[in-house]
């Protein structure tokens, strides 16, 4: 269980960062594009921001997934609450008639 969490975690890493450096990248590019029209403040703030995405959209991804792996738990207790308890066990011993289980 542990190894394939491990293995769904580094994929998405690879997936989230590859995503992100996309956009660094096509961002860089139209920087360059149109390097006569913007001024080098717009530049830093455009490039720093894009650099910004890329973590915030890792901590997004990974807590959506948390968030949703601790409801499945809430879940599965809400189906235990309403889940209709066993009958006891009853065998018969040379006519005496016994209920197995938790004594009372």
């Amino acid at each position: 269980c542990v190894f394939s969490w491990i293995i769904s975690n580094r994929w998405l890493a690879v997936r989230l960062e590859f995503i992100g450096n996309m956009i660094v990248f096509c961002s860089s590019l139209m920087m360059v594009i149109y390097r006569n029209t913007l001024s080098g403040d717009t530049v830093g703030f455009v490039l720093s921001n894009a650099l910004n995405i890329t973590q915030t959209l890792n901590w997004l991804v990974r807590m959506t997934s948390e968030i949703e792996t601790n409801i499945v738990a809430v879940e599965r207790i809400n189906e235990y609450i309403h889940v209709e308890n066993e009958a006891p066990w009853v065998y018969c011993i040379r006519g005496l008639r016994q209920t197995v289980g938790p004594a009372k």
